[in-house]
């Protein structure tokens, strides 16, 4: 089965050295870890550099999904991009998330953590 590669990007608009966030996308891969800082306010991901999380990958639309993270939280959106996005093995257009939750974007993986859920499956990073 031949499986194309995706390769994540991060546009380092939030400094990873300035701020210890207590949000984080954790993508584990062959390769290592890469860590994505969530700070207040929308965190976009897609398919365009312009995004804050750019996954070069024909299975991503150029603006696929966004996070939006405040005090209460973070939801993640569905931006009608034309493969959707999955949390926990479920197609969802729009969902609150929760410390330990499994993104899949195309055929990217992505972990959400909150150092600060204590309800979620997995409050480590």
């Amino acid at each position: 089965m031949n499986q194309q590669r995706s390769h994540v990007s991060y546009s380092g608009r939030h400094s990873l050295q300035a701020a210890h966030p207590d949000r984080l996308l954790l993508q584990v891969t062959a390769e290592g870890n890469m860590k994505i800082p969530l700070e207040h306010g929308i965190t976009t991901i897609g398919r365009r550099r312009s995004n804050d999380v750019c996954i070069e990958s024909r299975f991503i639309s150029r603006a696929h999904a966004r996070i939006i993270s405040t005090a209460a939280g973070a939801i993640i959106e569905d931006l009608n991009s034309c493969n959707g996005i999955a949390v926990n093995a479920l197609q969802v257009r729009r969902h609150k998330l929760r410390s330990g939750d499994m993104i899949v974007i195309g055929r990217t993986q992505l972990r959400y953590i909150d150092l600060n859920d204590a309800t979620g499956s997995d409050g480590h990073a």
